[in-house]
């Protein structure tokens, strides 16, 4: 007796071993899973009671099912690796494999098994295969997979853009990329001429007319207003791809800093806004009081350097003369100023840019100040997250505004410095 039970295969194994040896060698299976492609059909012998326990979906389809059921969308060898990791709690993840086992794992409402898939890409993606798993983040929508591949993109811009596989992406996967505020800055020449190049590899022809049809509304996601106007020029002269009345208006706003051609820009579609530093706010202190001068100002303190490129000016639907005076509190020495005559659009909003970029640096003071006059009509600086604006009376609202800015990642680990839209900033 003692010898029968030595040589029994249980001895030994622990109760995962031991179902995973019934699972392998069918010992008391009592359903049957087809797995069936083009070319052949894979029996797949179970416990129903396993796959009951692991799966409300697996559950529902063997209470009603004769069991036997016929699965025609995954292929034979990741459905296999899926009912083991049912038995086993263990689950090998390949290139391969892993978007069918994400799927089934969605399907099934595995969500253990999701996670894995999940935290494999967080550690395995990188600019090789980033193109590759976005497509299928932006096909099936997966919003979690979107932004982990988003982050790679940012962190590994300059080498996504160099590789085949962005000539690959779909155009909603590249435009999903152009829309994601956090790509660096100083790599927007060469996201526009990579996007360039993606518009030539998927349309044959090559002309410049279908480059623009290729692209479609890609080309209003491009932020363009990080170029400078000679780098501008140069790209869009040797790819027209552009009208020229959308060419005068960029040349026009980045040469004169005017407001009105960027407004115009604008109104047709385009993102006048720069990409910026990746920050939240955790609180403020607001306060409010009436003041008939036509003046406002906002504190400012960062708790990471950050680069302040502009302002926007709610002006009701009057024209003004303004002046914006951005200044160090201690030493009281003007960083930026603006003069300007402000022309109301549809929106009341005047957009303003700042001769030169502003970098706040963590522990100062800053205070920004609006002054303008003719005003018959209330206005307010625009915050990203706050926008104050008072009735329609002579009186103009003042709003003091103090926000400690803290970084949601580490700037070490992107590895540069990005603009940040203090107020509506722009570029």
């Amino acid at each position: 007796m003692a010898q029968s039970v030595e040589k029994s295969w249980q001895v030994g194994k622990s109760l995962t071993q031991c179902l995973e040896h019934m699972l392998q060698n069918e010992l008391s299976t009592d359903v049957t899973i087809n797995i069936k492609s083009s070319t052949q059909i894979t029996k797949l012998r179970a416990h129903k009671f396993i796959l009951c326990a692991r799966s409300p979906v697996l559950e529902k389809i063997f209470v009603k099912s004769n069991n036997v059921i016929t699965i025609t969308d995954a292929e034979s060898e990741p459905y296999e690796e899926m009912i083991r990791y049912l038995y086993t709690d263990d689950i090998k993840l390949t290139q391969s494999n892993i978007v069918q086992i994400r799927n089934l794992a969605k399907k099934y409402i595995l969500e253990d098994l999701y996670g894995r898939c999940i935290a494999h890409w967080k550690r395995t993606t990188d600019a090789r295969n980033v193109c590759d798993l976005l497509n299928y983040g932006v096909k099936f929508a997966e919003e979690s997979v979107i932004q982990l591949c988003l982050n790679v993109c940012a962190s590994q811009t300059t080498a996504v853009l160099k590789l085949d596989q962005f000539k690959h992406l779909s155009h909603a996967a590249l435009l999903t990329l152009l829309g994601h505020d956090y790509l660096p800055i100083d790599q927007e020449e060469a996201v526009i001429r990579a996007c360039l190049d993606w518009a030539k590899t998927q349309n044959k022809i090559g002309n410049t007319n279908s480059v623009r049809v290729t692209l479609g509304a890609c080309i209003y996601k491009m932020r363009f207003f990080q170029l400078s106007a000679e780098v501008f020029a140069n790209i869009f002269d040797t790819s027209p791809v552009l009208t020229d009345t959308e060419m005068n208006l960029f040349l026009c706003s980045m040469l004169t800093k005017t407001p009105k051609h960027a407004q115009r820009l604008q109104d047709l579609g385009f993102n006048i806004y720069s990409r910026c530093f990746i920050c939240n706010r955790p609180g403020y202190f607001l306060q409010q009081h009436s003041s008939y001068t036509g003046e406002e100002t906002i504190d400012i303190s960062v708790s990471d350097t950050c680069v302040m490129t502009g302002v926007s000016v709610y002006v009701g639907n009057q024209q003004h003369d303004a002046h914006i005076k951005m200044s160090n509190r201690e030493s009281r020495s003007a960083l930026a100023i603006i003069k300007s005559t402000l022309i109301p659009s549809t929106n009341e909003l005047v957009t303003l840019f700042f001769p030169q970029k502003v970098k706040l640096v963590s522990g100062q003071q800053y205070v920004l100040k609006a002054k303008l006059s003719s005003c018959s009509r209330c206005f307010s600086l625009e915050h990203n997250d706050f926008a104050y604006r008072a009735r329609n009376q002579p009186e103009i609202v003042t709003i003091t505004y103090h926000a400690m800015i803290t970084c949601t990642e580490p700037v070490e680990r992107i590895g540069y410095i990005k603009s940040f839209h203090f107020l509506k900033a722009f570029i």
